[in-house]
């Protein structure tokens, strides 16, 4: 399901606990995906890379 056109990222700060979800390593394989075979996604993949630190429920559905 791709992200929709007009979503907001923000700071979620309804989900502040730790995320159990691996976050990092799946904007690692997309910004590897980006520059190796698929440029298109590189904007949203950098969005998605500032939240890396606290990275929400949103982030990771964003991601998937």
């Amino acid at each position: 399901m791709p992200m929709e056109a007009g979503v907001q990222l923000t700071d979620a700060i309804e989900d502040r606990q730790r995320a159990t979800y691996p976050f990092k390593e799946i904007i690692g394989s997309l910004m590897y995906a980006a520059m190796a075979t698929w440029p298109d996604i590189a904007f949203v993949t950098s969005i998605l890379a500032q939240f890396n630190q606290n990275p929400a429920r949103v982030h990771w559905e964003a991601a998937k």
